[in-house]
């Protein structure tokens, strides 16, 4: 989680450019810079995020180099080492009332030992809420379900061994279904963040983002056009924009 001090860093107002200007652009921090200016950056590769600085009138022009500078290294979003990657650790849930099966998880990170294609083992290096008695060093394993690898299994004393698996009272979770016809391709009904080096889920489904969009209908939320909301990740400290592409490759809840 953030400390006080990175969280003040990161909710820093984008400062003015004019040399000499002591002001900042009203209500855009850095880290909700950085997350507008990399949204827009995929369709737009010359895009500047522009602001007025209401001390000196200055029309602004920051891209993406001018905000990302000022974010401290360890709290700008990292790619994973190539040898490390993300597993579920699944509970199973109820099914809902279209027949999909329902599951409730968490990420854990794992080193990886070796890659069969569908099926992989490797150590565990975080702890999950689900596994709280399988500590970190531990050989699993586990199989990939659609895009998601899911640890199935744990190197006992003479054989794999089950997960012992838990139903925590929090954790940093979310949501899971797979249809009756392809009950191996998971599907996320929560976006992640976007930050490679983070496990954590925003708990919004898609029909939460809509009723969000409809309740802003007025004001910032369509920012060049596209409906829109930038979420803060209390984990990392990393904004992310999501949108309704965002959701085009989730599950519909």
């Amino acid at each position: 989680m953030l400390t006080a001090d990175e969280q003040r860093v990161l909710d820093a107002l984008l400062p003015c450019r004019r040399v000499g200007c002591d002001g900042a652009i009203p209500l855009v921090s850095l880290r909700f810079a950085r997350a507008l200016i990399e949204y827009r950056l995929r369709t737009d590769s010359a895009f500047m995020l522009p602001g007025t600085c209401p001390e000196c009138a200055a029309e602004c022009a920051f891209t993406y180099s001018d905000v990302i500078n000022r974010i401290p290294s360890h709290l700008r979003p990292a790619a994973l080492p190539a040898d490390r990657f993300w597993a579920l650790m699944l509970i199973a849930g109820p099914e809902i009332a279209s027949g999909e099966s329902g599951f409730v998880g968490d990420r854990a990170l794992i080193e990886r030992v070796q890659d069969f294609g569908d099926a992989w083992t490797g150590y565990l290096r975080s702890v999950s809420a689900f596994t709280p008695t399988l500590p970190a060093g531990a050989i699993v394993c586990g199989k990939r379900f659609g895009t998601f690898p899911v640890c199935t299994g744990f190197q006992g004393a003479t054989a794999i061994e089950r997960l012992p698996l838990v139903c925590p009272t929090k954790a940093d979770s979310a949501t899971f279904y797979a249809t009756p016809d392809a009950p191996d391709d998971l599907k996320l009904a929560q976006p992640m963040c976007s930050n490679p080096s983070c496990p954590h889920f925003f708990g919004m489904n898609y029909s939460q983002f809509c009723a969000l969009l409809d309740s802003q209908r007025d004001i910032e939320w369509f920012w060049g056009g596209i409906p829109h909301v930038v979420l803060d990740c209390q984990r990392c400290g990393t904004s992310t924009v999501i949108d309704k592409e965002t959701y085009a490759t989730l599950f519909h809840l």
